[in-house]
C-alpha cells in the first residue's frame, strides 16, 4: 500500500514538473542559497543565511565620534609626547605645577629618587658614587645644570641624564646608570624635581 502511494506521488510529480523544470528549480535554489550567503565558512557563524552585519565594525550606543586629534594637540592620557632637544629647551612648567610647588614635598621626592647618587646637596657625592667611577653622578649645583632651562632639566630627568638624553634621541640604549624616570615617575613629579634642582640646589 505504501509503495503504491509513493509511486502515485512520484508519478504525480513527474506529470506536474517535467525533468527540465526540476533541473531549473534545483539550479535556482542553489543560486539563491549562494546569493544569500548560505555557505560554509569558519568563525562564529559557520553557516549564514543572512549576514545580519555580523562582521561590521560596531559602535556602542552613545559612543563619541572617532575623530583624529587636531594638529599640535596634547594628549591627556596615553603615551607621552617625545620631544627633541630644542623642543625640551622651550618647554615651560605647567602653571598648575608652578603654582602648587612645595619645597618640602619636592625635597622628599628628590631624597627617594636622586640623593643616593647625586647626594643630599646635589653635588654628585651620594653613597653610590664609589660604585659609579666610570660615569660618576653629575654635580647638580654646577653651572652646567644650573644654567640649563627648566625644560632641559625636565628632559634630562626623563631620559637618564645628559648622556641618556643623547642616546634616547638616537634611539639607542644608554650606557648611563641613571634611570629613565619617564618610566618611573609621572610627568608632574619630574617637573617638581626639575624645579627643585634649579630652585633649591643652588651652588655656592
Amino acid at each position: 500500500m505504501r509503495k503504491q502511494r509513493e509511486g502515485h506521488l512520484s508519478g504525480l510529480v513527474r506529470r506536474i514538473a517535467p525533468k527540465g523544470t526540476l533541473a531549473l528549480l534545483a539550479g535556482g535554489v542553489l543560486l539563491v542559497s549562494l546569493a544569500s550567503g548560505c555557505v560554509t565558512r569558519s568563525g562564529n557563524y559557520a553557516v549564514e543565511v543572512f549576514t545580519e552585519m555580523h562582521y561590521q565594525p560596531s559602535y556602542r550606543s552613545q559612543e563619541v565620534p572617532r575623530l583624529l586629534p587636531p594638529p599640535d594637540s596634547v594628549p591627556v592620557s596615553g603615551k607621552e609626547i617625545a620631544y627633541d632637544f630644542g623642543e625640551y629647551k622651550t618647554l615651560t612648567v605647567p602653571k598648575t605645577i608652578e603654582q602648587t610647588y612645595n619645597r618640602e614635598s619636592a625635597s622628599k621626592l628628590y631624597a627617594v629618587n636622586c640623593s643616593m647618587c647625586h647626594g643630599t646637596g646635589g653635588k654628585g657625592d651620594g653613597t653610590m658614587k664609589e660604585f659609579l667611577a666610570s660615569l660618576p653622578p653629575a654635580d647638580l649645583t654646577a653651572q652646567a645644570t644650573q644654567g640649563s632651562a627648566k625644560g632641559e632639566v625636565f628632559g634630562f630627568i626623563s631620559h637618564g641624564g645628559r648622556i641618556g638624553f643623547v642616546f634616547a634621541q638616537q634611539g639607542t640604549k644608554s650606557p648611563s646608570p641613571m634611570p629613565t624616570f619617564n618610566k618611573l615617575l609621572t610627568e608632574e613629579e619630574r617637573w617638581r624635581l626639575a624645579l627643585y634642582v634649579l630652585r633649591d640646589l643652588k651652588g655656592p
